[in-house]
């Protein structure tokens, strides 16, 4: 029993700190590099002018609200170019045409290659330029990492469900089974027990917490 609290507290912990999808301007160089850093899959939007490309940084934040993208945890990186600290940021990776996207695994490009081919032969960057709108970037997103982000989407989902499934009976509280005069009578059975003042969620942390929490009080 008391290993099965642990757990629940861990997962409930996980649950809270995972990251999450974040759209995130850009201010330095520096800033760009920690951001690549912290996350598995970066977008980065590489764009000249916030008025002449604000259709793109919108449509990188409602990406950026997307429940998979979320929940697996994907950073939405807009990188204004115009910035002095951030004018060679571009180049670096060799873009030569703005607006850009580019997307990150790791904090490296990450690689194309021909689809179904055995031998990977690669076709370029995962990179778009010029003209081109949210459902493009959300394509480009699916069409290297679509399988990847839905399975870690899936785990962070299932992780989230067991952690409330658990968290229930151990931290939940409550004033026990009968409450007045019930079936074990009076303030008997009922009381403040093993529970204590907990944050019980989920179908164990509704009715069935206050049993738990109840259960080892005045009896």
């Amino acid at each position: 029993m008391k290993s099965n609290y642990v757990y629940a507290v861990m997962l409930s912990m996980v649950s809270a700190l995972s990251i999450s999808a974040r759209d995130i301007p850009v201010r330095s160089e520096n800033k760009f590099e920690d951001m690549l850093g912290q996350s598995q899959w970066a977008v980065s939007l590489f764009f000249e002018g916030a008025k002449a490309n604000r259709g793109l940084i919108r449509g990188m934040e409602t990406l950026s609200k997307n429940s998979d993208y979320k929940n697996a945890g994907v950073y939405f990186l807009t990188v204004n170019v115009e910035r002095n600290d951030l004018s060679d940021v571009a180049s670096r990776y060799k873009i030569q045409q703005l607006p850009a996207v580019l997307l990150f695994e790791n904090g490296r490009p990450v690689t194309m290659y021909k689809k179904d081919d055995p031998q990977k032969t690669p076709v370029g960057l995962a990179m778009l330029t010029g003209n081109f709108g949210q459902g493009d970037i959300r394509n480009l997103i699916d069409n290297a990492w679509g399988d990847a982000i839905r399975k870690a989407a899936n785990e962070t989902r299932r992780n989230r469900a067991l952690s409330n499934y658990y968290a229930g009976p151990y931290v939940g509280f409550g004033w026990g089974y009968p409450g007045w005069g019930g079936y074990y009578g009076g303030w008997g059975y009922p009381g403040w027990g093993y529970g204590g003042w907990g944050f019980g969620r989920g179908y164990y942390g509704g009715w069935r917490g206050g049993y738990w929490a109840g259960r080892p009080g005045w009896w």
